[in-house]
């Protein structure tokens, strides 16, 4: 099983759509996407996700479900700043390296985000063991394998924090180096192995798409 985390064109966020420019990306995004393999599309209820979604669905023939749990997260923890916005310099004045079990103790996002992350990996989860991925520790527990390939149109915030969760990356350093521009595609690959699977990232805010001629 593949899970393709898309993020939305170029944002105009007063009105939740895309700008001309997002649908420029969206309609290049669209082709790329022809030859990914695509069976199924998921997308944030936000009009810039569904917007973004439109010309790839056009494209494939194929119906699309909206997932609640697909909407940006709440990032702003202390009601003007966004966490995944701040300088990878501020971030990573640290004392000490975070891990897993101790980075939200570094930051001042940290309780507020803990608890969305913490949410959100567990809708991840009632998801995929409905196709028969469960979680299990660290790993999933393969019920029913699967060859079918997911695109959910969502959010940078959300895909980095999405993948921090899967990875077990403290989610400052997720923040501080990882991009996810508009239209940026993260593929993600559960490998399986004794009846049990892990993702593996295959790429991280692809953009191939975005260098065709004709694009900004």
């Amino acid at each position: 099983m593949d899970i393709l985390l898309i993020r939305h064109g170029d944002p105009d966020y007063t009105n939740d759509t895309i700008t001309p420019t997002g649908r420029r990306q969206a309609e290049l995004l669209s082709r790329h996407l022809l030859d990914a393999g695509i069976t199924h599309l998921y997308c944030s209820p936000m009009g810039r996700a569904r917007d973004t979604l439109r010309p790839t669905a056009e494209k494939l023939g194929l119906p699309h479900t909206v997932l609640p749990w697909l909407r940006e997260l709440n990032g702003c923890y202390d009601g003007k700043h966004w966490c995944w916005s701040l300088p990878g310099a501020e971030s990573l004045d640290l004392p000490q390296v975070p891990d897993a079990s101790t980075w939200h103790t570094f930051e001042p996002y940290g309780p507020h985000m803990q608890k969305v992350q913490d949410e959100l990996g567990q809708q991840f989860d009632a998801f995929l063991a409905q196709l028969g991925y469960v979680r299990e520790g660290l790993r999933y527990r393969v019920e029913c394998e699967s060859r079918d390939v997911l695109a959910f149109f969502c959010h940078a915030g959300l895909s980095l924090t999405l993948l921090g969760y899967l990875f077990r990356w403290p989610l400052q350093l997720v923040y501080s180096h990882l991009s996810y521009d508009p239209t940026g595609v993260t593929r993600l690959t559960w490998e399986t192995w004794q009846g049990y699977a892990v993702p593996r990232a295959k790429t991280i805010n692809d953009l191939a798409h975005l260098a065709r001629p004709g694009t900004e």
